[in-house]
């Protein structure tokens, strides 16, 4: 299973690789992600289980090696864990728009004040 984030998001933060002693407890627990970001798990060895607690049937994705699942913002999940496994998360935002982004090697604006 692979899944795929929106158009226009861009990864701003990577954490792992995490295994069954290094997950933070807290993403075992029912937890949401806050309102603009996306995230994006991917299982590089073993197995997961990804729970949505939103009420949604099957509520249940199970995750293999090399599978990801793509996480909206504020949907209640949670991950259960058996034996080994290995996974990383990359936390998506939308991207700034072109306007306020100064390409390398062009020099600073002067906020000096000065004319």
């Amino acid at each position: 299973m692979t899944a795929s984030l929106p158009d226009g998001l861009v990864c701003y933060r990577e954490l792992g690789p995490f295994d069954e002693t290094s997950l933070p407890s807290g993403l075992r627990a029912e937890h949401r992600l806050k309102l603009g970001t996306w995230a994006l798990l991917t299982v590089l060895d073993g197995s997961i289980r990804f729970r949505w607690d939103d009420g949604r049937v099957p509520d249940a994705v199970e995750l293999a090696a090399g599978d990801s699942i793509a996480i909206p913002p504020a949907l209640p999940h949670h991950l259960e864990t058996h034996g080994f496994f290995r996974l990383v998360i990359a936390f998506h935002r939308a991207a700034p728009p072109d306007s306020l982004l100064i390409p390398s090697g062009l020099p600073k604006p002067n906020h000096h004040g000065g004319g």
